[in-house]
């Protein structure tokens, strides 16, 4: 599965398995340091955790619920199934 811009068609994020490539630096890097705060309502769903970091396996799922939805413009990216 992987995330790409309607516009350039460039891919900004890629699953393959359980394992995540990121095609930006900049959010990469992002990602690695601070991790993805998870919202108190959404706590029970991720371990009660407050933020889920890059090593943990409860990651993919975080980024694919929380970041991209609340923090990536909706109408400039799709998801489509990798090739």
């Amino acid at each position: 599965m992987k995330l790409v811009d309607k516009n350039s068609h460039a891919v900004l994020i890629e699953f393959q398995k359980k394992k995540i490539r990121i095609h930006s630096l900049f959010l990469e890097t992002i990602l690695r340091q601070e991790g993805i705060y998870i919202p108190p309502a959404w706590r029970a769903l991720f371990a009660e955790k407050s933020r889920i970091f890059w090593d943990d396996s409860l990651f993919q799922e975080a980024l694919k619920k929380i970041y991209i939805p609340l923090h990536l413009n909706k109408d400039r990216y799709i998801w489509l199934d990798s090739e």
